[in-house]
């Protein structure tokens, strides 16, 4: 508010992108924690691997909280793309994702524990971003051509 204090009204405002917003983040009032960012940042890593929004096909924001509420979650990743070229990394990025969006916010785990998790599956990529940049095909095609 204006003067600086919160009231029970401004408690029941939600905050946050919906399709990113954990399960908690919808209740009333609602509970804003690191758990929460993990649950968001699972949603986008899976968004990046899917290629698609996080629940584009559901019809209203009513729907969606309902949804998210009782457990559903975005269509989890299939690979269709080949993205993901090792069998490995597959299992532990949908692991990881799975993880990092459960319905229980202590069963997430934190940040540190997500990004190690992505590290296992670039590792099992066959690249390790502390010690070197793995070129991506039109990079490697730029870098053949500027031979």
């Amino acid at each position: 508010t204006r003067t600086g204090t919160a009231t029970e009204e401004d408690a029941a405002i939600l905050l946050g992108t919906l399709p990113y917003m954990p399960p908690e983040a919808l209740d009333f009032p609602p509970e804003h924690s690191e758990a929460g960012d993990v649950y968001a940042f699972a949603v986008m890593i899976n968004e990046v691997l899917a290629q698609e929004a996080p629940f584009s096909g559901v019809p209203s924001e009513g729907v969606l909280l309902n949804a998210v509420a009782r457990g559903k979650r975005p269509t989890l990743f299939n690979n269709a793309s080949g993205y993901v070229t090792s069998g490995e990394a597959e299992a532990l990025l949908r692991a990881a994702v799975e993880r990092q969006w459960s319905q229980d916010a202590g069963e997430r785990g934190t940040f540190v524990e997500a990004v190690v998790g992505l590290h296992r599956a670039l590792v099992a990529l066959g690249g390790d971003p502390r010690s070197r940049y793995v070129a991506g095909p039109r990079e490697e095609e730029q870098q053949q051509q500027q031979q």
